[in-house]
């Protein structure tokens, strides 16, 4: 285990070596092949209901957007201070709305509404290889870009006007920070984190179900070292013996909490890193979560979710391929990779395969953070779609 987290782990500060010229070859073509499968008649297929709206919304203007969908108070009044007016039927979700007023201004084109959606489907390609290769190596992280690329489901809402592809892009993003923060605890890549986590819930509340498991592992990984830490103190006989049997409750109390201060106080900055950052996510992602919370602990809530769920999937015409009674099942797991994947048939079972041959090789390194880490990025928002679909 000590060397899995030496060499592998999040507290690894091995130097990666540049990558020789033939990578960046690939991971050029890499790119190419994506950006072409997601131009296909980007601007001549037509909107439908919701990147109606979004069109709609950027081409009221930055003052309007400002106005309508900012999380945060000073910037609505803003946005009203400059003569933006209020749009009745949006949320607290300002990044993607911002981004396409501001492609908007360049001209009219349905190209340049989904340009925002198209760019961050490119650069997510981008970040799975430097995540892969860090996680991994560098063959790696280019077939996880080859399979992003090639996925159906990323094509798809690349060419779209909504929030889906930027989520994804910003989460991937974070993941690669968190990781870069743990191993390393340089204050760039911590600042970086949460900062990227905030637009990411700004843009959409689902970024909590990405969000959600790499603050679980991050304390798992906390946890794990304060407790080495704490072990190897005690081994080294630099604090009292234990306390006799005939101790009263009182000192013995006061023993533990001597112990666990000192090994706070020894702890490295990375814990109150952890700590600010944790805090600055709660205060400004409150106004966004908040009323969301409430809505979704109603009696209704339940009926509302699963009700939004069939109308998404009937508007984008997905019937065939929705989630419908989704449950951790295999057949429903399969579905769910045939529909994330590049398609059913051969296509679903060569992602299938793939997969499986990453947890073999995880499991037979014996590389458990990198695991956990993935297991949780995939367990948590499995766990809450079947309970939210099953209803």
């Amino acid at each position: 285990m000590a060397s899995e987290i030496s060499n592998y782990g999040p507290n690894s500060k091995r130097r990666v070596a540049r990558p020789p010229a033939w990578v960046y070859l690939a991971l050029l073509l890499i790119l190419l092949w994506a950006f072409g499968l997601r131009m296909y008649q980007l601007n001549t297929r037509p909107f439908w209901g919701d990147e109606a709206v979004t069109g709609s919304l950027a081409h009221a203007g930055l003052a309007t957007v400002l106005r309508t969908t900012a999380p945060l108070n000073f910037l609505r009044q803003l946005g009203k201070d400059l003569g933006g007016e209020l749009v009745l039927g949006w949320g607290y979700q300002l990044p993607l709305p911002l981004l396409v007023s501001l492609t908007t201004l360049i001209g009219p084109q349905d190209m340049l509404v989904r340009l925002p959606a198209f760019m961050a489907g490119i650069l997510a390609i981008a970040v799975a290889y430097v995540l892969g290769k860090r996680v991994f190596n560098t063959p790696v992280g280019l077939l996880l870009a080859f399979l992003l690329a090639s996925s159906s489901f990323q094509i798809i809402y690349s060419q779209e006007a909504r929030y889906y592809s930027l989520m994804f892009f910003l989460s991937a993003l974070s993941a690669y920070l968190l990781w870069r923060a743990l191993a390393e605890n340089r204050a760039l890549f911590w600042i970086s984190f949460v900062l990227l986590s905030i637009v990411n819930v700004w843009n959409h509340l689902f970024a909590i179900f990405f969000l959600a498991p790499m603050a679980l592992y991050a304390g798992l990984v906390l946890a794990q070292r304060l407790l080495a830490r704490l072990r190897l103190d005690m081994a080294r006989g630099q604090h009292r013996a234990l306390p006799p049997r005939h101790a009263t409750a009182r000192s013995r109390l006061l023993h533990w909490q001597q112990i666990a201060w000192v090994a706070l106080r020894r702890a490295p900055l990375l814990y109150l890193g952890t700590a600010i950052s944790v805090l600055a996510l709660l205060l400004l992602t409150s106004e966004v979560a908040l009323p969301v919370v409430r809505a979704a602990t109603g009696t209704s809530a339940t009926q509302s979710i699963s009700t939004g769920f069939t109308a998404g999937a009937e508007a984008a015409g997905a019937e065939e391929v929705g989630l419908h009674g989704f449950s951790l099942s295999l057949p429903s797991l399969v579905q769910l990779a045939a529909l994330f994947g590049g398609g059913e048939g051969w296509r679903v079972v060569l992602y299938l395969a793939l997969a499986g041959l990453g947890v073999i090789y995880t499991v037979a390194a014996r590389r458990w953070q990198v695991g956990a880490f993935f297991g949780l990025w995939l367990a948590i928002p499995l766990l809450m779609v079947s309970l939210v679909r099953s209803e």
